[in-house]
């Protein structure tokens, strides 16, 4: 019988209006700033081009190709990867964040910083479709080196021994 109330109050919900939010400068600018932490990008050897045809059903002009580098602390070395990455407006990061919130049965004054900051220390807002993303290299003898493909992400991870 729960389960029938939820799923009534689910589906009634889904068909309320949405309440529609005005978009702010500052969110705009706070989520541009949170992109920033995107390593892959930040930390490029080759500047992240944007490719040359498009791929996987995504148009050319919103694919970046970067090659990057992490220093692994267990092994003492730069670890190498490559990744293509959706290049998302700030712009549209802001207006997913702020109708989210704004959805919220209670209000939470905060919850565009709060989910801004959780992006940001997620994964910088980078959206990888190909290639693959190498984490946590700041820990000894421990990362995490996920691969992304054109339907799936597969996570590798490994320790100093298994590593070399």
């Amino acid at each position: 019988m729960r389960e029938l109330i939820l799923t009534i109050c689910l589906m009634g919900s889904a068909l309320l209006p949405a309440r529609t939010v005005a978009q702010t400068a500052q969110h705009v600018t706070a989520v541009a700033h949170a992109q920033k932490s995107a390593y892959a990008v930040s930390d490029s050897t080759n500047g992240c081009p944007f490719v040359q045809s498009d791929m996987f059903g995504w148009p050319m002009a919103l694919i970046q190709y970067c090659e990057y580098s992490q220093i692994d602390k267990g092994l003492g070395h730069p670890r190498k990867a490559l990744a293509y990455l959706l290049a998302v407006k700030p712009e549209t990061i802001a207006r997913w964040i702020e109708t989210a919130c704004s959805r919220l049965a209670v209000q939470a004054p905060d919850c565009f910083d709060r989910v801004l900051g959780l992006g940001k220390d997620n994964s910088g807002y980078m959206f990888a479709i190909s290639g693959n993303i190498v984490e946590d290299m700041g820990l000894p003898d421990h990362f995490k080196n996920y691969f992304f493909g054109s339907r799936c992400c597969r996570m590798m991870q490994s320790s100093r021994s298994r590593a070399a």
